[in-house]
């Protein structure tokens, strides 16, 4: 069955001019702009958050560090996915219940995206994997209460995967040129995040390149 997906978040982009030319990038092909990918989530169960350590000058010593706060308690943990090297961040999906999934994105050498999800508030981690490498934002995973997850990934112009439940079935659910074609006024440039409305419904955020555009 396909997966229905609402976009209910749309991020206008205001265009301006740099000098006197007037020349600038077509928005069909504007990147989307770079997301600090630290971040923080909270759920009825455990709170999260996901900086850099090391030597934030340089990326190959960078270390992307994962804390969680179970629900009731005064203290942060450190509770990274082991096994996985994080230089290129990590991304984190804390639904109301149920596990937290962590999604490793790439660097170096590693071209795909390895997954981790975690029933213990992080003291333990099962492994998984994507085909592909996720999307450099911060909201590239999303899961909800049943276990579905929902993941963004750059191929084909930036698709949306999507799971049933486990880290390593995954299959195409929509891709960035298909939305474009629900809203040709939208002018739509980048699918931005994925997330889980109302605990259950997909939903995506996305960029409308064309101004003024809700």
């Amino acid at each position: 069955m396909a997966l229905v997906v609402a976009v209910v978040a749309v991020v206008v982009i205001a265009r301006t001019g740099a000098g006197g030319d007037g020349g600038s990038t077509s928005p069909a092909t504007a990147p989307l702009p770079g997301a600090p990918l630290r971040s923080a989530t909270a759920s009825a169960t455990v709170s999260s958050v996901v900086v850099p350590m090391g030597r934030l000058g340089d990326p190959a010593n960078t270390f992307w560090q994962l804390f969680l706060r179970p629900l009731g308690s005064a203290s942060w943990s450190l509770r990274t996915p082991p096994g996985v090297a994080d230089n290129g961040g990590l991304v984190v999906a804390v639904p109301p219940t149920g596990p937290v999934t962590a999604g490793f994105l790439p660097s170096a050498d590693l071209t795909f995206s390895p997954l981790a999800q975690s029933t213990d508030g992080g003291r333990s981690w099962s492994p998984g994997a994507l085909p592909n490498a996720l999307a450099g934002v911060p909201d590239a995973v999303a899961a909800d209460a049943t276990g579905r997850l929902l993941a963004l990934v750059p191929e084909a112009g930036q698709t949306v995967l999507t799971s049933p439940g486990g880290l390593s079935s995954w299959s195409p659910s929509v891709t960035r040129a298909a939305l474009a074609r629900e809203d040709p006024a939208c002018r739509l440039s980048a699918i931005s995040a994925v997330a889980f409305y109302a605990g259950s419904q997909p939903l995506l955020g996305v960029t409308c390149a064309a101004a003024g555009h809700l």
